[in-house]
């Protein structure tokens, strides 16, 4: 009986030794999955996460926490396993789907070399799923080094047939007719349809000003440049704006790469009128002899509310699983506002600035319609199949009498509209009605934001700590 007993409290060490190892593990990869998704350096795991466990299990869990392992090499090759994990339950998706995939990329240059992202669209439990794919560095950029790299990667892990559509941000190396990326990608898969990005084709529509309001446009920047590209100066209107409770107590400096904070540095110069007209004019700047022109207060309150419209328009185009009718329609909508823009019509003529704004307001117009083009796409009628049909129809025989059987389904028509959304609906009905094969046509990448999630994400991990490791 006592061998017996031995041998059970031998047993059980050794049960609670595998167990506390197993444990120590999990624990391990806990905390390398918590550093990779907060972007911070390896070393912080052994200098700050494990230091804070072992005081908060000071007495009770001392030995297993002692026991988790917290290295630099050990955290790198865990969120290694991680990321191995991920990749592989992407490409299972990407495989096991009856459907194609859609995907983009896009190059930016990172330090001496250039990074390309490239973000896939996948169809998965009846809805579409949108991931990260992969990234490269690369030393040059040309559509045929991109192509190349690329195609290594998706040649040995997936099918090329399966790509329907290819987004990109509109570059020479990427659309090229002779050489670019899309080039190379359909003479691999004819079918594959190229599209541009709808937020970079937005801001080649909205990038021209006429000369009088893109001074007023430097103008202002001047002001905001005086005022904060001096320490003394941003410290003195910043204490004046306190004095005077103003909504804001600082100005936007301009740079030309965020293109949005045109229209938040002419906002907040607008809210703060006084101010920057006192400072200049205590300063004996001769840039607050413009605050008392009513013609440069009236451009400049164009070119607010101009900026202000196009960035309320360049967020919602920055919509997650979203198809490029969606986009079409947002974009539609803003060119209908051009047309029927009348605001500040009566302060604009009050100071003779009507033709001015009006041949503005055209202008770009003209733009849009330029880069978005009305066209009627018999698709259209696909995505909503409870419409009155035409009688001229452009789709093949098959496909319209499908179509028939669909809109006559009393049922399907509240699923539609129960369905939150478009590719949800299609989803769930694919196999009964397969020749319409919508979802080709649903798979989104109307625009490159994911891309650009992604390197924003990258440069913020991108520290002097991170450098020396």
């Amino acid at each position: 009986q006592k061998k017996e007993f031995e041998g059970q409290k031998q047993l059980f060490r050794n049960t609670t030794c595998v167990s506390s190892n197993v444990a120590a593990l999990k624990a391990s990869f806990l905390v390398a999955h918590q550093i990779a998704k907060a972007k911070k350096p390896f070393t912080i795991a052994k200098e700050l996460i494990l230091l804070a466990a072992k005081g908060i299990c000071s007495e009770l869990f001392r030995e297993v926490v002692g026991q988790v392992s917290v290295s630099d090499n050990t955290v790198s090759k865990m969120i290694d396993k991680i990321a191995e994990d991920i990749e592989e339950q992407l490409l299972d998706r990407i495989n096991g789907s009856p459907f194609p995939f859609r995907w983009m990329n896009q190059p930016i240059l990172k330090t001496r070399q250039w990074c390309v992202c490239v973000c896939v669209c996948v169809c998965f439990e009846d809805d579409m799923h949108e991931d990260l794919l992969c990234v490269f560095l690369l030393n040059n950029t040309t559509g045929a080094e991109i192509f190349r790299v690329l195609i290594g990667y998706i040649s040995a892990k997936l099918n090329w047939t399966y790509c329907v559509g290819v987004c990109t941000d509109g570059t020479a190396m990427m659309t090229g007719r002779l050489s670019g990326f899309t080039t190379s990608v359909q003479e691999v898969v004819p079918e594959c349809d190229s599209t541009h990005c709808v937020i970079h084709c937005k801001i080649l529509a909205s990038r021209k000003l006429c000369r009088e309001l893109l001074d007023v446009l430097h103008d202002v920047i001047r002001i905001v440049n005086y005022i904060k590209t001096h320490p003394l100066n941003s410290c003195l209107f910043e204490f004046l704006c306190k004095d005077m409770d103003a909504e804001h107590k600082q100005l936007l400096l301009h740079t030309e790469v965020h293109w949005l904070l045109r229209g938040k540095v002419l906002t907040k110069v607008f809210k703060l009128r006084e101010q920057p007209q006192w400072f200049l004019a205590d300063k004996n700047s001769p840039l607050a002899a413009h605050f008392n022109d009513k013609i440069w207060l009236a451009k400049r309150l164009c070119l607010s509310n101009r900026f202000t419209a196009l960035n309320k328009l360049s967020l919602s185009l920055q919509e997650r699983i979203a198809s490029v009718f969606k986009m079409a329609d947002k974009i539609t909508a803003f060119k209908t506002k051009l047309e029927r823009f009348h605001t500040f019509v009566d302060f604009s003529e009050a100071v003779g600035l009507s033709k001015l704004l009006s041949e503005h307001l055209m202008s770009l117009l003209v733009a849009f319609d330029w880069y978005f083009p009305n066209s009627k796409d018999p698709k259209v009628r696909i995505l909503d199949p409870f419409l009155p049909a035409n009688k001229e129809s452009s789709l093949p025989p098959v496909q319209e009498d499908q179509l028939i059987e669909l809109a006559s389904d009393r049922e399907l028509k509240n699923l539609f509209n129960a369905s939150s959304s478009l590719s949800s609906f299609w989803s769930k009905v694919k196999c009964d009605y397969s020749e319409l094969s919508t979802l080709k046509t649903l798979l989104p990448f109307p625009s490159t934001c994911l891309c650009e999630m992604g390197f924003s994400a990258m440069t913020a991990t991108k520290t002097k700590h991170r450098n020396r490791l």
